[in-house]
C-alpha cells in the first residue's frame, strides 16, 4: 500500500440504521471537496458477519467544513466548486494598473496575469478551431438550474420554482425552449437518467428518498424498500442500482435497486466525499484527503475489498472524478490526473488547478478559473473549457465563461457524443460546445 494513503478498513455497518445519528462529526463538505484534516483511518477488525464496508477513522477528531461555492444539487456532476479546488489566489505579475475588465473582452488574462488574446487560453493555447472560443446557448431557464444530467437527444435539468422546491425540464440536445415533465413543484435534490427513467432524491431532510420518474413525464415515487434519509448528497447510476450519498455523523455511499427491494451501504467514513463519487458495474470509487479508494458496489463485505486507487500528493485537494474506461480521471487544486487500477501513481495530464470535470473515453473536459489577483471570488475573472487527451497529449480550449456579478463558476458538465453541455455561472442558462 503506497506510503501516505489513508489505510483503508472494513467493517461491517450495523443494520440499525439509527446508529449513524450517534455522535461523530466533521464530514466531507458539501464541496465534496474533503476536510485536509481529517485524521488517517486505522485498520480495524473485520466483522463476518456484516457484507457492507465502513472505513473506521481513528481518534483525534475529524476536520470542520470547508467553504463552498455554487448551488446544490448533482446530475451526476457536483453542483458545489470550493475554493480548495481551484487554487488561483495571489496577484499575478504584470497585474499593476491592468484594466482587467477590459483584459478580459480582449481575451482574458494569460498564465502571467497579462492580457492575452481573445481566441487564446490563459496559456496563449488556441480553441479547438483555432477560431474564436465560442459557445452556444442551449436554453434559458429563466430561473436557477441546480442540476443537469443528459439522455440523448435530451438534456434534462431541475430548475428552481420557488425556495425549496423545483420542477424537471427537458430540452433538445440541439437546444431551444425547454418543456416541464413533472407534474408539479416538490423538493428535488439531483437528477441522472437511463433510458426509462429519471432519478431524484424527493422530500425534506429526515424524510427524503430516493425516487424516479418516467422519462416522458409524470411523477416522481420513491423506490420502494428505500429508507428515509436525512442529509442528500450525491447520487448516481449504474445499469441495475441507484447510489446516493447522505452525511450524517459520517458520510456514507449507500445503494438500492433501481426495480426496489433492499438496499444496502457501499461505505461509510468520516474522511471521505459523500457528494463527489463515481459508479462503474463492479466498483464505487470515492475520495478523500488522502487520495481516491474503490470499494465493491454492494460493499466490501468480509474479503475486505477496499482498495487504494491512488495518492493525492502533499497539499493537494481532489474535488472532481470522473471514469474513462479503465482510468479514474480528477481534477484538484493542482491539476488534472489520471491513475491507472488500482495501488498506481497518478500521471499528470495537465498541470494547474481545475474543476467541474467529465469524461468520455478518450477525453477530460473541465473548466479553470481565468487568473486573479484581487483576492475576489474564484471565477470573478471567467472560466475556460478545455479538452485534454487521457492518453497525453495537446491541450485544447473549447469555450470561454464571462465573470458573473457574484464571480460564480458554471457547473454540472456533462457530455455526449457530440457535445458537451454546462450550467453557466449565472445559474439559469444551459450552454454547450461541440467535440
Amino acid at each position: 500500500m503506497l506510503a501516505g494513503v489513508v489505510s483503508f478498513a472494513c467493517n461491517a455497518i450495523l443494520d440499525n440504521r439509527e446508529g449513524k445519528l450517534a455522535g461523530g462529526a466533521g464530514n466531507a463538505d458539501a464541496s465534496g471537496i474533503a476536510d485536509v484534516g481529517v485524521p488517517e483511518v486505522e485498520a480495524s477488525s473485520v466483522k463476518p458477519e456484516g457484507g457492507d464496508a465502513r472505513l473506521e477513522t481513528g481518534a483525534g477528531g475529524a476536520g470542520g467544513d470547508a467553504a463552498s461555492d455554487g448551488p446544490a444539487g448533482s446530475a451526476g456532476i457536483d453542483a458545489r466548486v470550493g475554493d480548495a479546488a481551484i487554487d488561483v489566489s495571489g496577484p499575478p505579475p504584470g497585474d499593476a494598473g491592468l484594466d482587467r475588465d477590459a483584459a478580459f473582452e480582449a481575451g482574458g488574462l494569460d498564465g502571467n496575469g497579462e492580457a492575452a488574446p481573445r481566441d487564446a487560453g490563459p496559456d496563449g493555447s488556441s480553441c479547438v478551431t483555432g477560431g474564436p472560443c465560442a459557445a452556444m446557448l442551449v436554453t434559458s431557464a429563466g430561473a436557477e438550474i441546480t442540476a443537469l444530467t443528459v439522455a440523448a437527444p435530451y438534456l434534462y435539468f431541475l430548475y428552481s420554482t420557488g425556495a425549496s422546491t423545483s420542477r424537471v425540464g427537458r430540452v433538445a440536445t440541439s437546444g431551444g425552449s425547454f418543456e416541464t415533465l413533472s407534474a408539479f413543484d416538490e423538493v428535488l435534490t439531483g437528477l441522472v437518467a437511463d433510458s426509462s427513467y429519471l432519478y431524484s432524491r424527493t422530500g425534506n431532510p429526515g424524510s427524503v428518498m430516493v425516487s424516479r420518474m418516467p422519462i416522458i413525464g409524470s411523477a416522481f415515487t420513491p423506490i420502494p424498500g428505500g429508507n428515509t434519509q436525512n442529509d442528500p448528497h450525491g447520487l448516481r447510476i449504474n445499469s441495475t442500482l441507484v447510489f446516493y450519498g447522505e452525511a450524517v455523523s459520517m458520510s456514507y455511499v449507500e445503494w438500492l435497486p433501481k426495480v426496489g427491494g433492499t438496499g444496502g451501504f457501499t461505505v461509510g467514513a468520516l474522511g471521505i466525499s459523500s457528494t463527489e463519487f463515481e459508479v462503474d458495474e463492479t466498483f464505487a470509487y470515492v475520495m478523500s484527503s488522502s487520495g481516491i479508494s474503490r470499494v465493491p458496489v454492494m460493499g466490501a463485505g468480509a474479503d475486505g475489498g477496499v482498495t487504494v486507487v491512488t495518492a493525492a500528493d502533499p497539499g493537494e485537494a481532489i474535488g472532481d472524478i470522473a471514469l474513462a474506461g479503465d482510468r479514474v480521471v480528477f481534477a484538484s487544486s493542482t491539476r488534472v490526473g489520471s491513475a491507472l487500477g488500482a495501488g498506481s501513481a497518478a500521471s499528470t495530464l495537465d498541470p494547474g488547478a481545475a474543476y467541474a470535470l467529465a469524461t468520455d473515453a478518450s477525453y477530460a473536459f473541465y473548466f479553470r478559473a481565468r487568473a486573479r489577483g484581487d483576492g475576489g471570488p474564484a471565477c470573478a475573472n471567467g472560466s475556460d473549457l478545455y479538452a485534454m487527451p487521457i492518453a497525453g497529449g495537446a491541450r485544447q480550449r473549447m469555450a470561454s465563461e464571462l465573470p458573473s456579478d457574484a464571480g460564480a463558476c458554471p457547473f454540472a458538465v456533462v457530455q455526449d457524443a457530440s457535445a458537451v453541455y454546462w450550467v453557466s455561472a449565472d445559474r439559469t442558462t444551459i450552454m454547450k460546445v461541440g467535440k
